[in-house]
């Protein structure tokens, strides 16, 4: 499982070496698993009650109960910390609902761009794929084998989703903007899981006056567009130079702004945590 770092994980609360996981009889990854991704930045959870309300409602969407409360998943997710000595990096909660039933978390390897990428933008691709029940958080393993796959073969980073209607839903794994001037456009939430990044991106550009247009956007509508940028737990903002054939500008100052602007919301809430 390439995706695993650190050298302990927790399965039901129990503490086993990361180097094992492959051994255990049950896999993971079901496709009635439920997950989340969070993120520790110097020891925090970045934007931890959010998660969990997202995560209570992918339950009640498969119309399920979870069955720890949030004390207990705090505690496990400041357990694993510990055992790893990691205050960076992104936590990965998975909560297996078949048989047996599982909570296990481990840490993960990020997934981030170039260094370089945050300047000169990142090559992305588009990928025909439509999700089934978007606002709940399932492990989709098709759809992510695929995806990995056709970004090896192209040595892009993310696939843009295109749905059934041939509108451009979100990232594989990120949630997808474009800009036109001071007017930002995303996908309206129902076709897509709303990241938490995503939710304090908006509550930014809100705040900071910027017009914001939830739009159905098709991939011949994108020469129309300046520029565009992805958001997700495991990065910052993204800017893309590229979907397929479409170019975009990663000059923008509406870029820079954003960027800056995300960067000291994450510090105040740190600050606040602590």
């Amino acid at each position: 499982m390439a995706e695993i770092d650190g050298t302990k994980y927790l399965y039901n609360n129990n503490v086993f070496p990361t180097k094992d996981m492959d051994e255990f009889s049950h896999p993971p990854y079901h496709n009635d698993t439920i997950y989340e991704v969070i993120r520790l930045e110097e020891s925090v959870p970045l934007f931890l009650e959010d998660y969990l309300n997202r995560l209570e409602n992918s339950f009640g969407l498969n119309r399920l109960q979870i069955p720890y409360s949030r004390t207990e998943i705090k505690a496990s997710i400041k357990k694993l910390a510990e055992l790893n000595a990691c205050t960076e990096g992104p936590v990965k909660l998975l909560f297996g609902n078949g048989n047996p039933r599982y909570f296990m978390l481990y840490m993960m390897k990020p997934h981030l761009p170039k260094p370089e990428e945050y300047q000169t933008g990142v090559r992305t691709i588009f990928l025909h794929e439509t999700r089934l029940n978007p606002n709940a958080k399932n492990l989709n393993t098709s759809l992510r084998n695929r995806s990995e796959k056709m970004l090896a073969d192209a040595d892009a980073y993310e696939s843009i989703l295109v749905n059934e209607d041939g509108w451009i839903t979100e990232g594989s794994r990120s949630n997808i903007f474009f800009t036109r001037g001071h007017e930002i456009f995303t996908t309206p939430d129902y076709l897509i899981l709303p990241g938490i990044t995503r939710k304090k991106v908006l509550k930014i550009l809100n705040d900071s006056g910027f017009q914001i247009t939830f739009a159905t956007i098709r991939p011949a509508d994108l020469p129309g567009f300046n520029s565009c940028f992805l958001t997700g737990t495991t990065r910052k903002i993204v800017p893309v130079r590229s979907i397929g054939e479409y170019n975009f500008s990663v000059k923008e100052p509406v870029l820079d702004q954003i960027s800056k602007r995300f960067e000291e919301f994450v510090g105040d809430y740190i600050s606040g945590s602590k």
